[in-house]
């Protein structure tokens, strides 16, 4: 089951669960966003993925992302870029996080979520949206009063998701 591994393709998973993948077509270095040619950073000829999988009688089958990456209509969206974006974009007005949640038509609807309040989020966000190819538009912004921490004191962002998700109208399951 899952996706087959084409011939000439040895494929296998690192402890964390990211794809490898070793073969004689490989690449050696990719084009970077800025149009800089970037090594592929090969180790005994293998390419460490952030995609996460798990394999099955010699199948694939894509269980997510290692890094904040999501696929929406086919499109690679990075949530650390885009949320620098926002934050640039709203000038100190509140601290941001951007958050995904599984659409079944989009694969995946992106909700900001902002600490701060006495902002108009809707209007700014609309027009943020305004420069936004349509697949990394925002939904209406969620208004916290902070960011839930892990004991480290970092984001944490599954606790975040889980209020988001669980917080009327982000909650209701889209598209199917």
């Amino acid at each position: 089951d899952g996706l087959q591994v084409l011939p000439g393709w040895e494929v296998e998973t690192s402890g964390g669960g990211r794809l490898r993948v070793r073969g004689e077509a490989l690449f050696e270095s990719y084009v970077s966003g800025a149009g800089e040619r970037v090594a592929a950073g090969l180790e005994d000829g293998w390419f460490e993925t952030k995609d996460l999988v798990s394999m099955a009688g010699g199948g694939l089958t894509f269980v997510g992302r290692s890094d904040r990456t999501v696929k929406i209509l086919g499109e690679l969206v990075e949530l650390d870029a885009l949320e620098r974006e926002l934050t640039a974009f709203v000038e100190g007005k509140g601290e941001v996080r951007v958050v995904e949640l599984e659409d079944g038509r989009a694969g995946y609807r992106l909700v900001p979520v902002v600490a701060g309040s006495g902002e108009d989020w809707e209007g700014l966000v609309g027009r943020f949206n305004e420069g936004q190819p349509g697949y990394a538009r925002l939904e209406r912004a969620l208004v916290v009063e902070s960011f839930p921490q892990t004991a480290l004191g970092k984001p944490d962002l599954e606790a975040l998701r889980r209020l988001v998700s669980e917080s009327s109208p982000y909650g209701l399951p889209r598209g199917g």
